[in-house]
C-alpha cells in the first residue's frame, strides 16, 4: 500500500501512523507543506492519504503561513475521495477532509480528534 503523508509543521510528526506504515512494509511519503513542498498533482500514486494537524485553520490567508493552501489540499482531499481511496485526518486534516463533504453528507458534531473516512 502506498501512505501518503500531508505535514504542515515540523512539530506536528505522523508518530504511531508512520509506524503502523513502516511496520507492515507500506511505501510511505510525505509533503512537507512547512518547506514548501508541493503537493502531488494526482492520486494516482497515493492508496492511502493521511492529513496531519497544524496551528493553520481551513479558511487561514497566506499572510500568516505563506506556504499553506488550503484550497489545493481540498482539491487533493477531493481527488482522493473521488478515486475512493482511504483518507484519515487529524485534527487540521480532519477539518480539511470535512469541507468537501458537507453537501453529500450531514455534519458530524463535536468533532475534535480526527475524522476517517
Amino acid at each position: 500500500m502506498k501512505v501518503h503523508f500531508v505535514l504542515h509543521e515540523t512539530f506536528e510528526v505522523p508518530g504511531a501512523y508512520l509506524k503502523w506504515a513502516q511496520e507492515r512494509g507500506h511505501q510511505v511519503t510525505t509533503t512537507k507543506v512547512y518547506e514548501n513542498e508541493a503537493l502531488p498533482e494526482t492520486v494516482d500514486e497515493i492508496d492511502f492519504l493521511i492529513v496531519m494537524g497544524g496551528p493553520q485553520s481551513p479558511d487561514e490567508d497566506r499572510e500568516t503561513f505563506p506556504y499553506y493552501d488550503p484550497q489545493a489540499e481540498i482539491e487533493l482531499i477531493q481527488k482522493a475521495i473521488k478515486a475512493d481511496r482511504y483518507i484519515v485526518g487529524v485534527c487540521l486534516g480532519a477539518q480539511l477532509c470535512l469541507l468537501p463533504m458537507e453537501r453529500s453528507m450531514s455534519i458530524v458534531r463535536n468533532v475534535r480528534l480526527g475524522f476517517i473516512l
